[in-house]
């Protein structure tokens, strides 16, 4: 149903209450009563308003999202033949080959990104370098006291 569909007022109707300020109300955790009583209207007005703007398909989606993202995998899966990817071409199977290896990496909990030990290496030496500059600005400061004792960084 289209915004327009949505938001047209019903002659029958008594009141009209724009969309947006049920689905404001909607987005506060608000019961389809408590919106009811705040706008002066029927709780199932509210429920058939808020069905219509999709509000309530929409988070039925997103606290089920992985499911149904699984599901539609499954589907996609199983709907290859043999013949299909006997069709595809040496780069779509080199594509997918490589998608679904990465995606497998992933779900096994390994790595999907080389790094090299190298840029490691100097990456954490860079770092501990940046740290020992720090600690010896803060010794050559003199308004600043040398913490030699963790507890005395606590104690007035």
């Amino acid at each position: 149903m289209n915004q327009s569909t949505i938001d047209t007022p019903n002659p029958k109707d008594l009141k009209y209450i724009p969309i947006q300020e049920l689905l404001d109300l909607h987005s506060k955790s608000l019961s389809h009563s408590q919106i009811a009583k705040i706008v002066k209207c029927s709780p199932a007005n509210i429920t058939q308003r808020l069905q219509a703007s999709g509000i309530t398909s929409l988070e039925k989606y997103k606290k089920n999202r992985a499911n149904v993202l699984a599901l539609i995998q499954s589907k996609i899966i199983n709907s290859i033949s043999d013949a299909e990817i006997k069709k595809a071409n040496l780069q779509q199977k080199m594509w997918a080959f490589g998608v679904l290896y990465d995606k497998e990496r992933l779900e096994t909990g390994r790595s999907t990104q080389n790094i090299s030990s190298i840029s490691l290496h100097q990456s954490i030496n860079s770092k501990l370098q940046e740290i020992e500059a720090m600690l010896h600005g803060s010794v050559d400061n003199p308004e600043s006291e040398p913490v030699d004792n963790p507890e005395n960084e606590l104690s007035p």
